[in-house]
């Protein structure tokens, strides 16, 4: 059977490329098999011109895909101009993190400093307490020993 190729295919029982409008000879099965995948058409009376109506369909299919691509084009655009939008949304949060990351570090040394104040201060408090303490005992004791501590004889 004599058949047209609609659509361009690689025909790898024949080992060929079938391109849009070329006519070729196959076994009716094959053929068959061929127009279910809507890859060829059967060409009536042996004619090897294309008639009107056959020109008509492929400018038609041959529209539709451009139209199909234009609108493909279209969607890939928008999504490149929506990936751009969140990139440079990300570049912005990335500066502001960063921003952020020295402040926070300048806060950390500024911790770092009062903690230290802080460490000098307690060592501080705790030497006046243990001094605190000391007369505290000291008071203690005298007021428990009264005699004791004034009767020590004075050396002269």
């Amino acid at each position: 059977m004599k058949v047209r190729v609609i659509d361009n295919f690689t025909d790898k029982q024949a080992g060929a490329e079938r391109k849009v409008g070329d006519l070729f000879d196959c076994s009716d099965e094959r053929a068959k098999e061929l127009i279910g995948y809507k890859l060829v058409e059967k060409v009536s009376g042996g004619k090897d011109e294309l008639t009107e109506k056959d020109l008509e369909a492929k400018l038609k299919i041959i529209t539709d895909r451009e139209t199909a691509v234009a609108t493909r084009e279209e969607a890939v655009k928008t999504s490149e101009d929506a990936l751009k939008e969140r990139e440079n949304k990300l570049v912005s949060a990335e500066t502001a993190n960063i921003t952020k990351q020295g402040d926070l570090d300048r806060f950390a040394k500024e911790l770092d400093g009062r903690k230290n104040e802080l460490d000098t201060k307690s060592k501080e408090l705790k030497v006046r307490e243990e001094a605190v303490k000391a007369r505290e005992e000291t008071i203690s004791l005298k007021k428990a020993e009264p005699n004791k501590v004034d009767s020590q004889p004075k050396k002269s």
